[in-house]
């Protein structure tokens, strides 16, 4: 199982930020899961791979916009 969750790009400065969704989904099901809450066409860019947590860090773009920061791990 995967679990996402993402966050507004613009309370990326908060050291608590809202969250936009969490949920946990198979693997398989994650293409489907992320263009049920984000545009069709946007794209990931991957940031980075915590080192204490494992999770791979991805920011969000709606064309030039930043619009989420999107965290997935493994459970």
């Amino acid at each position: 199982m995967i679990t996402l969750y993402a966050y507004a790009a613009c309370d990326s400065d908060e050291s608590d930020p809202d969250e936009l969704f969490v949920l946990t989904t198979p693997p398989e099901d994650v293409p489907a899961t992320l263009r049920e809450h984000f545009p069709a066409d946007v794209t990931y860019e991957f940031l980075y791979e915590d080192e204490y947590t494992h999770e791979w860090v991805f920011d969000v773009w709606d064309g030039d916009d930043k619009i989420a920061v999107l965290y997935t791990s493994e459970v």
